[in-house]
């Protein structure tokens, strides 16, 4: 099959063209960081479920991934718990610029309307930090439909 990028994709071939991620959801604020399981890094899975994610692929690979991003040692022999230490370490801050500037992510359209995690998270403006350009907002058409006044029945 085809690919236009040559493979594997690492710092030695940087992007070419500005990213931009189209639909992102904002990051937990700093007092918060460690309010959702790492764990949902490599699933959507949640509660004894979750317990299963360690037999996935994507947690092995993400294990691998996250050892030089973390600064580990013993890169080869890592575990998912070395992983996570290491980033309960990190300031909050530091680790948010550690995880997206490899990316080079240009900008953000950030959906901040995602349930659950109100409240949980910075405003839109502070991940603005985090890229070249200011962050902008998704506006869920569903969330202003309800927001809105009910038609009047009255003829």
């Amino acid at each position: 099959m085809f690919s236009p990028l040559p493979l594997p994709l690492s710092s030695s071939c940087p992007l070419q063209e500005a990213a931009i991620d189209n639909h992102a959801h904002p990051l937990l604020s700093a007092p918060n960081r460690a309010s959702v399981p790492f764990e949902g890094l490599v699933s959507e899975a949640s509660d004894t479920a979750l317990d299963d994610v360690v037999q996935t692929l994507a947690y092995f690979r993400a294990t691998i991934d996250l050892a030089p991003l973390y600064s580990i040692k013993g890169q080869e022999n890592v575990t998912w718990d070395e992983s996570k230490r290491a980033r309960e370490k990190i300031d909050y801050e530091e680790l948010c610029g550690i995880c997206f500037e490899p990316a080079k992510i240009h900008c953000l359209l950030l959906d901040d309307g995602l349930g659950g995690v109100q409240g949980m998270c910075d405003g839109y403006q502070w991940h603005d930090r985090l890229t070249a350009v200011p962050t902008q907002r998704i506006v869920r058409v569903e969330i202003v439909a309800q927001l809105a006044p009910a038609p009047s029945t009255a003829a």
